[in-house]
């Protein structure tokens, strides 16, 4: 992203500072995304709803039980606020403190092969609602992917409380595309930690919630 750094675009040869960090996060929220199918995931309940992308995209759907009840519920919901999704030891999300609202950006740092990656996406929705028919309350939000990212693409992150069974959810769907060289020539490796996102942004939430419940 910035000479400064090494590496070149979204490569760092070293952690960013914050006040750079932050610099870099307000000049994403009036860049273009880096993909034209805007709002894909918001109103999608399976995968299999998004097979018109499938030539085009990866799509990705995962789903985890967090537990039961209306406090297991608002306990996924305040950890999405906090971005526990995002929490591991090899990545940091800036800012922790970012609110949940369309426009404002997110940006996730990890360490790969020796080098600190980091990627903006934008919030786009956020979904507060209740289905009265099937019974469900959901809580969510999708973000875009902008230039300055490895792959392009857009991410639902939702919580779902079955009021039929009294069951709570955690589910991620996604789809998207390597957009760097650096993506593309490596697809194999970039898909491999795309599936380790996942199984650690549900490790995440389960331990998240499981803390905040006790």
């Amino acid at each position: 992203i910035n000479a400064e750094y090494g590496g070149g675009d979204m490569l760092l040869l070293r952690r960013p500072t914050d006040q750079w960090t932050r610099d870099q996060l307000n000049a994403m929220k009036s860049a273009p995304l880096s993909y034209s199918e805007h709002y894909q995931t918001k109103d999608k309940r399976e995968q299999g709803e998004l097979d018109h992308l499938k030539k085009s995209y990866n799509i990705d759907c995962a789903r985890v039980k967090l537990g039961k009840g209306k406090n297991c519920f608002e306990a996924g919901i305040q950890a999405l606020h906090q971005w526990k999704m995002h929490e591991d030891n090899w990545i940091d999300v800036y800012f922790p403190d970012t609110i949940l609202q369309e426009g404002e950006v997110i940006g996730i740092l990890s360490f790969q092969m020796g080098f600190f990656t980091l990627s903006f996406c934008r919030i786009l929705y956020i979904i507060d609602e209740s289905d009265e028919i099937a019974k469900k309350k959901r809580f969510g939000f999708g973000y875009g992917t902008t230039q300055t990212h490895l792959v392009s693409g857009e991410e639902r992150f939702l919580i779902e409380w079955d009021l039929n069974d009294d069951t709570v959810w955690y589910e991620i769907l996604s789809f998207s595309v390597p957009q760097t060289l650096m993506s593309r020539a490596g697809y194999p490796v970039s898909r491999w930690f795309q599936g380790q996102f996942i199984k650690s942004s549900q490790q995440s939430m389960l331990r998240a919630v499981t803390e905040l419940c006790i």
